[in-house]
């Protein structure tokens, strides 16, 4: 893990074991010109407010709400007030692939892009601390794709038909044996899915 502290700017880089990068940043003053990720990107605003202008929309984010970049969406970021700290993660197309398996880059499928649900802003608060936990790799690795999982699933445009996964009771079954099989061993979710 990639670990980058400066002043109010927190990042991990997790794409080696987890897929995905985590962005923390306080009291953000300055404009994010027009630019894309490769990645999905879905965020936490904790305090203040974000302006978010994509897709020709302007979306005013505030705490409590959740907001979402599709990968390869050109889009700009600003204080909506005089700064603002958010939460940002970052995601491979692997980590979106296990959620969304038929995800194809070119086709954006994300019709939402901002969600409030205090619960799921929640979890994506407790996901961050979590994953700057010491906390096992199973765990960090289980609550990525459950919390992201949630949150897509509320994201992304039924019509295109991508098989959100959702949990087979056989396949729960083979997972807890195996969980209790090796219960003392530091296990990933590809063990599991092995």
């Amino acid at each position: 893990m990639k670990q980058v502290t400066t002043g109010n700017f927190l990042f991990h880089d997790f794409r080696d074991s987890l897929g995905i990068e985590v962005v923390y940043e306080k009291h953000v003053t300055h404009d994010f010109s027009r630019h894309t990720h490769r990645t999905l990107c879905i965020g936490v605003i904790e305090d203040g407010m974000r302006t978010l202008l994509c897709r020709g929309n302007e979306y005013k984010v505030i705490p409590g709400q959740i907001f979402l970049i599709p990968p390869n969406e050109a889009h700009s970021c600003r204080p909506a007030l005089e700064s603002h700290t958010y939460r940002l993660l970052l995601l491979s197309s692997d980590v979106l692939r296990m959620i969304l398996p038929n995800f194809d880059e070119e086709n954006n499928v994300f019709y939402r892009l901002v969600l409030e649900d205090k619960d799921l802003f929640e979890q994506l608060l407790k996901l961050h601390l979590i994953l700057d936990s010491s906390e096992t790799s199973f765990i960090k690795q289980s609550l990525v794709v459950s919390v992201v999982g949630d949150v897509v699933e509320q994201c992304v445009d039924r019509q295109h038909n991508l098989n959100i996964r959702h949990k087979q009771h056989e396949s729960i079954k083979r997972a807890q044996e195996y969980i209790e099989e090796h219960y003392e061993e530091n296990f990933s979710l590809d063990d599991i899915a092995a």
